[in-house]
């Protein structure tokens, strides 16, 4: 599924409280392009239970970039980093990220730990002090930075045995105990898997692949803290066109449960992609193109939905869903980041 696309970065300096910015390029707006914004989340108007197109057309994909990953938010919402897919560049997978903290969101630019490589899908830790995020850069996979004050350190590896084909994927989710779900390719020609790496001590262990796993494709997996559910996308039959995303929820016993697909509000006809689940636990992201859009955008919708879908599907009664939510969203303050 690394043909799932993103968008840019650039621009010069951030005045502020967050990380340093480095480079900057014709990819992104201007100061007089860019919208005058301020509150959580770019300060866009929260959605409900219907999908909506996250943010201004300033951050919206163009002709020259268009989104790679979701946004990944830090813990108060006012900090944004994602990967951008830049058309005409090498490499075309790009971090960016922008700051709400000094009052007014900044124009997007190029995180101080990026490197000229293909990099994708940043997350931060619960208390907004680490990140990881996917990088080509050898050796490793999935690299962490922690920040001290304004400054990131510099990326470190994880750690991760490898699938037996070393066939990594572009995307990964971390579970409230540190385990890390990852997507990648066996190369037996059945598309992508999804594996987790349970946290052990100091470390990881063995890839362990997940029985939501077809001879179709399963990849970009998105799970909550307390692994009451997993979200991600798969070209499996009964879906809506090219990759949907699904969620299983955890049963009695540990099971998932049969995936649901999430229905025609969030799947389309193209590609339906980048699950994320923001720290507060309220919202979930993902890409899509929908009428309108120049190329992969973000949208957003309330975590309200993923309950109603296990009503729906049978997997929830009306009572534990609410219960199983209230859990769920407690239990995004325990999420960590692998140290």
């Amino acid at each position: 599924m690394s043909g799932f696309v993103t968008r840019l970065v650039t621009l010069a300096v951030l005045a502020i409280s967050s990380p340093t910015a480095c480079g900057g390029g014709p990819q992104e707006p201007t100061d007089s392009e860019f919208p005058v914004l301020g509150g959580p989340y770019l300060g866009q108007t929260p959605p409900g239970l219907t999908p909506q197109r996250f943010g201004p057309a300033a951050v919206r994909a163009n002709s020259r970039w268009w989104w790679h990953s979701s946004p990944g938010f830090s813990p108060d919402g006012m900090e944004m980093y994602w990967a951008k897919y830049v058309r005409s560049e090498t490499p075309a997978m790009q971090l960016a990220f922008t700051s709400g903290r000094s009052g007014q969101w900044a124009v997007p630019a190029r995180p101080s730990f990026a490197r000229n490589v293909d990099e994708n899908q940043p997350r931060f830790s619960a208390d907004g002090n680490s990140m990881l995020y996917v990088s080509t850069a050898a050796p490793g996979h999935i690299f962490r930075v922690t920040r001290s004050g304004s400054v990131w350190s510099q990326p470190a590896s994880l750690s991760l045995q490898g699938l037996p084909s070393g066939g990594w994927g572009w995307y990964w989710a971390v579970a409230g105990d540190g385990s890390i779900y990852v997507d990648g390719d066996l190369g037996h020609g059945a598309g992508q898997d999804l594996f987790r790496h349970a946290r052990t001590g100091g470390g990881y262990g063995a890839p362990q692949a997940v029985s939501v796993n077809t001879q179709y494709g399963e990849g970009q997996p998105c799970v909550a803290p307390d692994e009451s559910y997993l979200i991600f996308a798969s070209n499996r039959p009964g879906g809506r066109g090219l990759h949907d995303l699904w969620v299983a929820f955890r049963q009695d016993g540990g099971a998932w449960s049969q995936p649901v697909n999430m229905g025609a509000d969030v799947n389309s006809s193209n590609e339906d992609s980048s699950p994320y689940l923001t720290a507060d636990g309220l919202y979930l992201f993902f890409t899509t193109a929908r009428s309108g859009d120049a190329g992969y955008t973000p949208y957003w919708v309330s975590t309200a939905l993923i309950a109603s879908i296990g009503v729906r599907a049978g997997v929830y009664s009306t009572s534990s869903a609410t219960r199983s939510a209230r859990a769920s969203a407690r239990s995004f303050a325990g999420e960590r980041l692998p140290t």
